[in-house]
């Protein structure tokens, strides 16, 4: 009797895990790439800040935690780690930078649909985007106005940085050069961000969220049935 009621509680806890997972942010694979392919995710943050900070990280943390409480987003992708940064210019890291977001970079670049914006860095900064970065970490569409402090290219110009008196903002709707740098307002404002992922590449497989869930509960169940007591 202790036994089974061992396993019960293991069961129970062990489901509720599952459960978690289950409606845990996931990053959707965007459709036709192949195993190996490589590609990061672009999105809008549903949630504002100002742009008064010099420290690029601080922007970084925010759209990682807005990335972090996602439906769409996730800081895991397929078991590895994902980390996120802003699209954003301070004045010593321009958003083109090469640790950032370079014109090298040769993944695409999709929304949180998987609907394709870029085909890698030299087609992010080229003034023209495939579709524009209006959707949140929640799938929301987001018609707004984003802090950047960035031009077209990737740069930024000396008063146009974030933490400037009157940083650059772009508008999310948009899918030439302003969805980067279309004004620039008090610095003082709420507005939203953009956020990138690192690049994440397709694996060989990639299991259903509900088949990992049905055959996880499924085999705890059999655990639980065929504890030794009823084995006997």
């Amino acid at each position: 009797m202790r036994r089974n009621c061992v396993h019960f509680v293991m069961f129970h806890l062990l489901l509720s895990s599952f459960a978690a997972i289950a409606q845990a942010g996931l990053i959707l694979t965007p459709a036709g790439l192949l195993p190996g392919d490589s590609f990061r995710i672009i999105f809008v943050t549903s949630s504002r800040r100002d742009a008064t900070s010099d420290r690029i990280s601080d922007y970084d943390s925010f759209v990682t935690a807005a990335a972090a409480s996602g439906s769409h987003t996730s800081l895991n992708y397929n078991g590895t780690p994902v980390t996120w940064q802003a699209i954003v210019s301070t004045s010593n890291r321009n958003a083109n930078d090469n640790n950032r977001l370079p014109t090298s970079i040769t993944s695409g670049f999709f929304g949180v649909d998987g609907t394709k914006i870029a085909s890698g860095g030299a087609d992010l900064w080229d003034g023209s985007l495939m579709t524009p970065i209006y959707l949140d970490e929640n799938l929301v569409t987001r018609n707004v106005a984003v802090w950047t402090g960035t031009d077209a290219g990737g740069g930024n110009r000396a008063g146009n940085r974030l933490s400037r008196l009157n940083p650059a903002i772009g508008f999310s709707n948009r899918t030439d050069s302003s969805w980067i740098k279309t004004g620039s307002t008090d610095r003082n404002r709420r507005q939203n961000f953009y956020g990138v992922s690192s690049e994440l590449t397709v694996p060989v497989s990639v299991p259903e969220p509900g088949a990992l869930l049905y055959f996880g509960v499924l085999s705890l169940g059999s655990l639980f049935w065929l504890s030794p007591r009823r084995i006997q």
